[in-house]
């Protein structure tokens, strides 16, 4: 065990994933074996009378701007409150510098008993026995039926038979579009049934002019790079197995192929002059844009009543019969194999993920994911905007979502993916000649991560 450990470790460490020493590590793994999981756990605690009452501290670290640093405060506070015998010492730090202290806390063996991940941190450390596999929790409190979290939410931290995080917020992708330009030219909305044809119509009818005063049919900005790792169902890279699926993927061709036509008959920008236009949908320069919950806010404030907006799920593809499946950036709650209340850390995790106060307070930052909440009316009709854009296309794209990996060797393939597509969009190269590059780099990249 110590040997596969130390392995890993020191690949890792080579690719800049952690700074942890294979000794430390194998110790903090072995001594996470004599403590006890989900179910059993919980019951014995029970059986000997609980420790709902005693007295729990419990240290959670978390990241955020300003703004979500003080409303995941305010919850632990809350909780605090609601929980007399709990004491939580709060950490927290910026997304910047939040995967680094992961690393160090790792590496010392001094983990915080609660951690606020993301789906794509998880994957260094998935196999070190450090993170708690939460999925007999879940299994006992009967809250894998789909009632609690859609499908794809539990699975974005699902790895093998293990489930090491609960979901608890998510930004997921949509189509937003500009009213005034499609009544101008007569063009029906984008609706949840249209299909990519429809888009790409739309796209071209919206597309006039020339230079920087061009009206465009879609920004799609850096996000093709997200969309064409596993845009249908087929992923460029097999995580599990560990080995790329990039070469005979028709799937894969089929979306740089197309994302590289639209920039090609002008329909979008490419990458480049996209960033040198410094602006983007809220201009009224794009017909459409691919959009984030996050921007909501800000196309909100600076859009103002320049025109009227909307947004819409992503467009259905006829060729593979399957939606669009846009990037899929979740945040999650786990423990850490060495927390010491695994009883009343649970406990915590299951409020701030699983609770319609605690969800309430967290669609701030994110789409709540807890479901009853997420698609209730309390949710749905309720704006911190002036413009009541269609807040159910996000609750929507969840389950036509897919997470990514975005670290170690596979932040190397993204990036080896993404220059052999600019490539191609510069035609320096065709798609066909791209792919091979990539398979061959990929491998490559692969192998000496071993």
């Amino acid at each position: 065990m110590k040997k596969k450990l130390a392995v890993f470790l020191c690949a890792a460490m080579a690719l800049g994933l952690t700074a942890c020493s294979a000794e430390q590590t194998a110790q903090t793994n072995d001594a996470s074996q004599t403590e006890m999981t989900g179910a059993e756990s919980t019951e014995q605690s029970v059986a000997e009378g609980g420790t709902s009452e005693a007295p729990v501290e419990l240290e959670v670290a978390f990241w955020g701007d300003k703004a979500e640093i003080e409303m995941k405060s305010a919850l632990l506070e809350q909780y605090e409150e609601e929980h007399p015998n709990v004491t939580i010492k709060q950490t927290y730090t910026d997304g910047g510098t939040y995967q680094a202290k992961l690393q160090m806390w790792f590496s010392s063996g001094k983990a915080p008993d609660v951690l606020g991940i993301a789906n794509d941190l998880i994957e260094p450390y998935k196999e070190l026995g450090v993170i708690e596999d939460l999925k007999p929790y879940m299994e006992a409190d009967g809250m894998l039926d789909g009632n609690t979290w859609e499908q794809s939410a539990v699975d974005s931290f699902t790895f093998g038979e293990n489930i090491f995080a609960a979901p608890y917020i998510y930004k997921s992708l949509a189509v937003a579009y500009n009213k005034d330009l499609f009544d101008e030219e007569g063009i029906p909305y984008p609706s949840e049934d249209w299909t990519e044809d429809d888009l790409l119509d739309a796209a071209r009818s919206l597309t006039k002019g020339e230079g920087t005063d061009k009206q465009w049919g879609i920004r799609m900005s850096t996000y093709p790079t997200n969309f064409y790792r596993n845009m249908f169902g087929s992923p460029a890279y097999l995580v599990e197995e560990r080995k790329m699926n990039v070469r005979d993927n028709d799937e894969i061709k089929y979306a740089m192929q197309l994302f590289s036509d639209m920039v090609k008959e002008g329909i979008t920008p490419n990458e480049t002059f996209d960033s040198m236009l410094g602006s983007g949908f809220e201009t009224g320069k794009f017909a459409m844009a691919i959009v984030a919950p996050w921007d909501m806010a800000t196309l909100d404030s600076m859009i103002g009543d320049s025109f009227a907006w909307d947004v819409e799920v992503l467009p259905y593809n006829e060729t593979f019969e399957t939606p669009w499946k846009g990037y899929l950036f979740a945040d999650g709650f786990t423990m850490t194999s060495a927390c010491e209340n695994k009883e009343a850390a649970w406990d915590l995790i299951k409020w701030l993920t699983a609770s319609e106060e605690a969800q309430a307070a967290s669609a701030a930052a994110g789409v709540p994911v807890y479901t009853p909440y997420a698609t209730s009316d309390a949710y749905l009709n309720e704006f911190t905007t002036s413009n009541h854009y269609n807040k159910k296309v996000f609750v929507d794209m969840l389950k036509n979502s897919v997470g990514g990996q975005t670290t170690g060797v596979w932040a190397q393939i993204n990036d080896e993916m993404n220059l052999e597509y600019q490539r191609a969009v510069a035609g320096e190269i065709t798609i066909d000649e791209a792919i091979d590059l990539i398979d061959q780099k990929g491998t490559q990249f692969l192998e000496s991560a071993e």
